[in-house]
């Protein structure tokens, strides 16, 4: 009877060790990677064409040049300006789509480990963005396995690994950064480490704006777990340091353009303006259309996607109250990503939220039938989405 009690014990929820998470993780994660340059490198060879930012495409050209082509996107290019030149210094002004939007963290790192390594400050870029991703994932499948158990723990991995992002998370961009910091901070509020999970947030919140909506969850933990007036307070009064990325910026702006909300308001050069939580899907119901903003937003994939993420959101709320820190964190971020005329970068707001990935994995746990099903959703959307990024189409790299 004990021997079988402690073979049941191993298997239930906080049996997986550091080791063994690390290894499965790392499996998911160079599995999901080989395919995806597979895909990427089968579609920028054969149906691309001859433009690339790497020269022309074929096998006769040196790998890196193909592989270029699917790293550096949309995005990438502000990141390098920062990382090589600093923020522009020049009046504040929206005549044009200056670097002010972007947060510090990434590009800096990538100028630092330059400087360090001796590498370029876009390898290096992707070299952190390995390294955010599969931090992301070993901590993710810890953290699931302590709640739910290994079984979930696998699903979770699994269904992160093969995101049909996973082109964003690759590529220089701060995404998978932001997603590995999220997660830690996640994983240190589960165990009322309160300062130190207010210190990840606020790196979170020097990598990408949202990373200041960390506060929501981080609030909401305090007020659950802490019963006692004084304690709350002080702790209440250290998450506050999760709003150090819009400090910081706000400073940087101010130096730079005389505007220190000038990351924010630099959104009209892309036509972006704030208006009521989802106005942009309202008005697409009365004016369907597949590509909106100029061909930067798939106003169906930010739809699906915002769907998805309420319902996550209320099965975790759903659940169990001590996941609501999770529920409230992906509610608010859903709201206000859709909380604009665009639907410009939705997905990757909502597939930077790790609790959604805990959420699926506990709802697919209990039936492999829904597992099956859906796996080859998430694969058919991984293969599409790669391949619509490999062929350089705006909406999805955006």
């Amino acid at each position: 009877m004990c021997g079988a009690r402690s073979v049941e014990s191993l298997e239930g929820p906080g049996s997986l060790s550091w080791r063994t998470v690390g290894l499965q993780a790392a499996g998911l994660y160079a599995v999901s990677r080989a395919l995806y340059l597979l895909v990427g490198l089968v579609v920028s060879v054969f149906m691309h064409g001859t433009k690339s930012a790497g020269g022309i495409l074929g096998f006769h050209q040196p790998w890196h040049a193909m592989i270029f082509n699917l790293i550096y996107t949309s995005d990438s290019a502000f990141y390098h300006s920062i990382a090589m030149l600093g923020y522009r210094h020049v009046h504040f002004n929206t005549s044009q789509q200056y670097n002010w939007a972007f947060f510090p963290l990434y590009p800096y790192l990538t100028r630092w480990t330059r400087q360090v390594v001796g590498i370029h400050v876009v390898d290096a870029g992707v070299l952190w963005s390995q390294i955010g991703m599969l931090a992301f994932l070993v901590v993710l499948g810890r953290f699931t396995d302590r709640k739910l158990g290994p079984k979930a723990a696998f699903l979770a991995m699994l269904i992160a690994a093969f995101s049909p992002l996973t082109p964003y998370f690759v590529a220089y961009r701060a995404g998978a950064l932001f997603l590995g910091l999220s997660m830690a901070f996640f994983y240190l509020l589960e165990d009322s480490r309160w300062i130190w999970a207010a210190t990840l947030g606020a790196l979170a919140g020097l990598s990408r704006p949202v990373g200041i909506l960390l506060a929501v969850p981080y609030l909401v933990a305090v007020v659950m777990k802490i019963r006692r007036w004084p304690p709350r307070i002080g702790y209440a009064l250290a998450g506050a340091g999760i709003g150090i990325g819009f400090l910081t910026v706000g400073w940087i702006d101010w130096r730079f353009t005389q505007n220190p909300l000038a990351f924010l308001a630099i959104q009209k050069a892309w036509n972006r303006h704030s208006a009521f939580p989802f106005h942009s899907t309202w008005h697409w119901f009365f004016h369907p259309v597949l590509t909106s903003q100029g061909g930067w937003a798939l106003p169906p994939l930010a739809m699906v996607f915002s769907a998805l993420a309420v319902g996550a959101g209320y099965y975790l709320w759903h659940q169990h109250p001590d996941w609501w820190p999770s529920a409230a964190y992906v509610l608010i971020t859903v709201l206000l990503a859709n909380a604009s005329n665009s639907f410009e970068g939705v997905p990757r707001f909502i597939a930077e939220l790790p609790p959604i990935y805990v959420a699926a994995a506990s709802w697919l746990e209990p039936s492999p039938r829904r597992q099956w099903l859906t796996l080859m959703i998430v694969g058919g959307f991984f293969a599409a989405y790669a391949t619509l990024w490999a062929l350089g189409v705006h909406a999805v790299q955006n």
